[in-house]
Protein backbone atom coordinates (compact mmCIF):
# COMPACT_ATOMS: atom_id res chain seq x y z
CA UNK A 1 0.00 0.00 0.00
CA UNK A 2 1.16 3.26 -0.81
CA UNK A 3 0.40 6.95 0.65
CA UNK A 4 0.19 9.88 -2.45
CA UNK A 5 0.08 13.19 -0.51
CA UNK A 6 -1.35 15.84 -2.67
CA UNK A 7 -1.25 19.79 -1.63
CA UNK A 8 -4.08 21.99 -2.89
CA UNK A 9 -3.03 25.66 -2.78
CA UNK A 10 -5.32 28.92 -2.86
CA UNK A 11 -4.45 32.36 -2.30
CA UNK A 12 -4.84 31.81 1.45
CA UNK A 13 -4.81 28.10 1.82
CA UNK A 14 -2.74 24.83 1.69
CA UNK A 15 -4.61 22.02 1.83
CA UNK A 16 -2.84 18.55 1.99
CA UNK A 17 -5.07 15.26 1.48
CA UNK A 18 -3.41 12.37 1.66
CA UNK A 19 -4.85 9.17 -1.02
CA UNK A 20 -4.08 5.59 -0.38
CA UNK A 21 -2.93 3.11 -2.99
CA UNK A 22 -2.11 -0.27 -3.92
CA UNK A 23 -0.50 -0.16 -7.74
CA UNK A 24 -0.26 -4.16 -7.28
CA UNK A 25 -3.95 -4.81 -6.76
CA UNK A 26 -7.04 -4.14 -9.05
CA UNK A 27 -7.22 -1.09 -11.35
CA UNK A 28 -10.40 0.39 -8.68
CA UNK A 29 -7.00 0.94 -6.14
CA UNK A 30 -4.96 3.14 -8.30
CA UNK A 31 -4.63 6.82 -8.37
CA UNK A 32 -5.84 7.54 -12.20
CA UNK A 33 -6.09 10.85 -14.24
CA UNK A 34 -9.34 11.30 -14.10
CA UNK A 35 -9.53 11.32 -10.93
CA UNK A 36 -6.90 13.78 -10.19
CA UNK A 37 -8.89 16.35 -12.56
CA UNK A 38 -11.51 15.99 -11.01
CA UNK A 39 -9.93 17.21 -7.82
CA UNK A 40 -8.69 19.80 -9.20
CA UNK A 41 -12.28 21.05 -11.08
CA UNK A 42 -13.76 20.63 -7.50
CA UNK A 43 -11.20 22.50 -5.62
CA UNK A 44 -11.35 24.94 -8.02
CA UNK A 45 -15.32 25.30 -7.68
CA UNK A 46 -14.37 25.06 -4.09
CA UNK A 47 -12.45 28.28 -4.07
CA UNK A 48 -14.09 30.35 -6.60
CA UNK A 49 -18.03 28.84 -5.69
CA UNK A 50 -18.06 27.66 -2.27
CA UNK A 51 -21.05 28.44 -1.22
CA UNK A 52 -23.28 26.88 -4.01
CA UNK A 53 -21.08 24.25 -4.40
CA UNK A 54 -21.10 22.62 -1.01
CA UNK A 55 -24.87 23.10 1.21
CA UNK A 56 -24.95 22.60 4.40
CA UNK A 57 -27.29 19.68 5.62
CA UNK A 58 -27.14 18.32 2.04
CA UNK A 59 -25.17 14.79 0.65
CA UNK A 60 -22.55 14.18 -1.56
CA UNK A 61 -22.72 11.25 -3.30
CA UNK A 62 -18.99 9.98 -5.11
CA UNK A 63 -19.76 6.61 -7.38
CA UNK A 64 -17.14 4.34 -8.60
CA UNK A 65 -14.73 6.30 -6.06
CA UNK A 66 -11.83 3.63 -6.19
CA UNK A 67 -9.08 5.83 -4.12
CA UNK A 68 -11.62 8.44 -3.34
CA UNK A 69 -9.67 11.56 -4.22
CA UNK A 70 -12.45 14.13 -5.10
CA UNK A 71 -14.25 12.95 -2.29
CA UNK A 72 -11.54 13.31 0.31
CA UNK A 73 -10.87 16.69 -0.75
CA UNK A 74 -14.18 17.82 0.13
CA UNK A 75 -13.78 16.23 3.35
CA UNK A 76 -10.70 17.79 4.25
CA UNK A 77 -11.91 20.94 2.87
CA UNK A 78 -14.79 21.05 5.23
CA UNK A 79 -13.06 20.07 8.16
CA UNK A 80 -10.28 23.23 7.54
CA UNK A 81 -12.71 25.75 6.39
CA UNK A 82 -16.11 24.91 8.40
CA UNK A 83 -14.92 24.07 11.45
CA UNK A 84 -17.03 27.06 13.49
CA UNK A 85 -19.85 25.45 11.42
CA UNK A 86 -23.26 24.30 13.52
CA UNK A 87 -24.10 21.88 9.95
CA UNK A 88 -22.80 19.14 8.36
CA UNK A 89 -21.99 17.57 5.18
CA UNK A 90 -22.61 13.82 4.60
CA UNK A 91 -19.56 12.45 2.36
CA UNK A 92 -20.88 9.35 0.66
CA UNK A 93 -18.73 7.36 -1.76
CA UNK A 94 -19.01 3.84 -3.12
CA UNK A 95 -17.70 1.30 -4.96
CA UNK A 96 -18.02 -2.55 -5.61
CA UNK A 97 -14.08 -3.26 -5.13
CA UNK A 98 -14.44 -3.85 -1.29
CA UNK A 99 -10.57 -3.29 -1.53
CA UNK A 100 -11.20 0.33 -2.72
CA UNK A 101 -13.92 0.80 0.01
CA UNK A 102 -11.16 -0.34 2.52
CA UNK A 103 -8.48 2.21 1.69
CA UNK A 104 -11.17 4.88 1.30
CA UNK A 105 -12.23 4.52 4.81
CA UNK A 106 -8.82 3.83 6.07
CA UNK A 107 -7.58 7.29 4.53
CA UNK A 108 -10.76 9.30 6.37
CA UNK A 109 -9.69 7.58 9.49
CA UNK A 110 -5.92 8.81 8.98
CA UNK A 111 -7.87 12.65 8.21
CA UNK A 112 -10.46 12.62 11.17
CA UNK A 113 -10.26 14.85 13.68
CA UNK A 114 -12.50 16.10 16.79
CA UNK A 115 -13.61 19.36 15.00
CA UNK A 116 -14.73 17.41 11.64
CA UNK A 117 -17.60 18.73 10.22
CA UNK A 118 -18.18 16.16 7.65
CA UNK A 119 -19.70 12.30 8.14
CA UNK A 120 -17.88 10.11 5.90
CA UNK A 121 -20.21 6.99 4.56
CA UNK A 122 -18.37 4.61 2.86
CA UNK A 123 -20.40 1.33 1.14
CA UNK A 124 -20.60 -0.97 -1.95
CA UNK A 125 -23.34 0.22 -4.61
CA UNK A 126 -24.02 -1.23 -7.85
CA UNK A 127 -25.60 0.72 -10.93
CA UNK A 128 -28.94 -0.58 -11.81
CA UNK A 129 -31.44 0.14 -14.76
CA UNK A 130 -34.36 -1.28 -13.63
CA UNK A 131 -34.34 -0.30 -9.48
CA UNK A 132 -34.31 2.25 -7.50
CA UNK A 133 -31.08 3.30 -5.26
CA UNK A 134 -31.59 0.52 -2.09
CA UNK A 135 -29.21 2.28 0.42
CA UNK A 136 -31.35 4.58 2.50
CA UNK A 137 -28.63 7.56 2.91
CA UNK A 138 -29.69 7.84 -0.96
CA UNK A 139 -33.34 8.75 -0.12
CA UNK A 140 -32.56 10.45 3.07
CA UNK A 141 -34.23 13.97 2.52
CA UNK A 142 -33.20 15.54 6.00
CA UNK A 143 -30.08 15.32 3.84
CA UNK A 144 -30.72 15.46 0.20
CA UNK A 145 -27.58 14.80 -2.31
CA UNK A 146 -26.80 18.29 -3.91
CA UNK A 147 -23.85 16.77 -5.75
CA UNK A 148 -22.72 13.41 -7.46
CA UNK A 149 -19.04 13.04 -8.36
CA UNK A 150 -17.73 10.69 -11.04
CA UNK A 151 -14.15 10.02 -12.18
CA UNK A 152 -13.46 7.33 -14.88
CA UNK A 153 -16.30 5.58 -14.89
CA UNK A 154 -17.44 4.79 -18.45
CA UNK A 155 -15.25 1.76 -18.86
CA UNK A 156 -16.88 -1.21 -18.86
CA UNK A 157 -19.55 -0.84 -21.93
CA UNK A 158 -21.88 -3.19 -20.04
CA UNK A 159 -22.36 -0.85 -17.42
CA UNK A 160 -22.54 2.82 -19.54
CA UNK A 161 -26.42 2.12 -19.31
CA UNK A 162 -26.97 1.32 -15.46
CA UNK A 163 -24.65 4.00 -14.71
CA UNK A 164 -26.52 6.56 -16.38
CA UNK A 165 -29.71 5.39 -14.80
CA UNK A 166 -28.43 5.56 -11.43
CA UNK A 167 -26.97 8.99 -12.02
CA UNK A 168 -30.79 9.86 -13.50
CA UNK A 169 -32.66 8.09 -10.00
CA UNK A 170 -30.79 10.01 -8.13
CA UNK A 171 -30.55 13.38 -9.36
CA UNK A 172 -34.87 12.98 -10.11
CA UNK A 173 -35.36 11.81 -7.06
CA UNK A 174 -33.23 14.17 -4.81
CA UNK A 175 -35.15 16.73 -2.82
CA UNK A 176 -32.56 19.27 -3.10
CA UNK A 177 -33.68 22.03 -5.81
CA UNK A 178 -30.49 21.53 -8.08
CA UNK A 179 -28.80 18.90 -8.17
CA UNK A 180 -25.78 17.76 -10.29
CA UNK A 181 -23.10 15.72 -11.54
CA UNK A 182 -20.24 16.19 -12.30
CA UNK A 183 -17.82 13.89 -14.09
CA UNK A 184 -14.49 13.41 -15.58
CA UNK A 185 -13.82 11.13 -18.33
CA UNK A 186 -10.97 9.51 -20.25
CA UNK A 187 -12.06 9.02 -23.84
CA UNK A 188 -10.75 5.73 -24.82
CA UNK A 189 -12.31 5.60 -28.10
CA UNK A 190 -14.45 8.01 -30.33
CA UNK A 191 -16.86 5.44 -30.67
CA UNK A 192 -18.33 5.71 -27.72
CA UNK A 193 -21.22 8.03 -26.87
CA UNK A 194 -23.43 8.01 -24.23
CA UNK A 195 -25.91 11.06 -26.01
CA UNK A 196 -28.62 8.18 -26.79
CA UNK A 197 -28.53 7.20 -23.04
CA UNK A 198 -28.64 10.60 -21.73
CA UNK A 199 -31.63 10.81 -23.85
CA UNK A 200 -32.89 8.10 -22.56
CA UNK A 201 -33.29 9.09 -19.32
CA UNK A 202 -33.89 12.77 -18.99
CA UNK A 203 -30.20 14.29 -18.64
CA UNK A 204 -28.37 16.66 -20.18
CA UNK A 205 -24.62 17.05 -20.22
CA UNK A 206 -22.40 20.39 -20.97
CA UNK A 207 -18.93 20.30 -21.44
CA UNK A 208 -16.51 22.25 -18.75
CA UNK A 209 -13.56 23.44 -20.70
CA UNK A 210 -9.95 22.92 -18.85
CA UNK A 211 -8.85 25.98 -19.86
CA UNK A 212 -11.44 27.22 -16.61
CA UNK A 213 -9.37 25.64 -13.58
CA UNK A 214 -6.01 24.80 -13.30
CA UNK A 215 -3.09 25.66 -15.13
CA UNK A 216 -3.62 25.78 -19.15
CA UNK A 217 -2.27 27.53 -21.64
CA UNK A 218 -1.12 30.25 -19.29
CA UNK A 219 -4.54 30.56 -17.54
CA UNK A 220 -3.80 30.18 -13.72
CA UNK A 221 -6.20 28.66 -11.58
CA UNK A 222 -5.91 27.06 -8.20
CA UNK A 223 -2.52 24.56 -8.16
CA UNK A 224 -1.75 21.69 -6.93
CA UNK A 225 1.23 19.97 -5.71
CA UNK A 226 2.51 15.90 -5.54
CA UNK A 227 4.17 14.63 -3.21
CA UNK A 228 5.26 10.91 -3.54
CA UNK A 229 8.06 9.02 -2.00
CA UNK A 230 10.06 12.28 -1.12
CA UNK A 231 9.55 13.90 -3.89
CA UNK A 232 7.82 17.65 -4.43
CA UNK A 233 6.64 18.02 -8.39
CA UNK A 234 4.35 20.99 -8.92
CA UNK A 235 1.21 20.24 -11.08
CA UNK A 236 1.41 22.94 -13.73
CA UNK A 237 0.97 21.42 -17.07
CA UNK A 238 1.66 18.37 -16.03
CA UNK A 239 0.90 15.57 -13.70
CA UNK A 240 3.34 13.47 -12.87
CA UNK A 241 3.78 10.69 -11.01
CA UNK A 242 7.42 9.12 -10.09
CA UNK A 243 8.66 11.24 -12.57
CA UNK A 244 6.64 9.64 -15.19
CA UNK A 245 3.64 11.82 -16.62
CA UNK A 246 0.33 10.04 -16.20
CA UNK A 247 -0.62 8.17 -19.50
CA UNK A 248 1.67 9.93 -21.91
CA UNK A 249 0.20 7.38 -24.79
CA UNK A 250 -2.56 9.43 -25.09
CA UNK A 251 -0.64 12.76 -26.21
CA UNK A 252 -0.06 16.07 -25.27
CA UNK A 253 -3.13 18.11 -24.13
CA UNK A 254 -3.54 19.64 -19.76
CA UNK A 255 -0.52 18.53 -19.35
CA UNK A 256 0.57 15.62 -20.87
CA UNK A 257 -1.56 12.45 -21.19
CA UNK A 258 -4.66 14.61 -20.41
CA UNK A 259 -5.49 15.39 -23.84
CA UNK A 260 -8.14 12.72 -23.98
CA UNK A 261 -9.63 13.52 -20.28
CA UNK A 262 -12.78 15.25 -20.22
CA UNK A 263 -15.34 17.35 -17.75
CA UNK A 264 -18.26 18.04 -18.23
CA UNK A 265 -21.68 18.77 -15.72
CA UNK A 266 -24.46 16.50 -15.65
CA UNK A 267 -28.20 17.65 -15.02
CA UNK A 268 -31.92 16.65 -15.28
CA UNK A 269 -33.34 17.96 -18.78
CA UNK A 270 -35.83 21.20 -18.49
CA UNK A 271 -38.43 20.09 -19.62
CA UNK A 272 -40.25 22.94 -22.20
CA UNK A 273 -43.22 24.61 -21.12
Amino acid sequence: MDATTLRFHSANLCLPVTVLQSIHSPPATHLWPSSLVLARLVWSRLVRENQTLIVPNTSILELGCGTGLPGLLISAWLSATQSNQKHIVKVIQTDLNPKALSLVKESHEKMSSKDCQYESIVFPLSWSSTTEPSHPCLTDESFPISLILCADVFYDRVEFDPLVATIASILDGSSHPDPVCLMTYHERSSKRCIQHLLDKWGLEAVEISMNSFGVVDGCLGPSVEYLNQDKDVILGEGISVDGVEEGQEAGAGWGPGLLSVYACIITIKKQLT
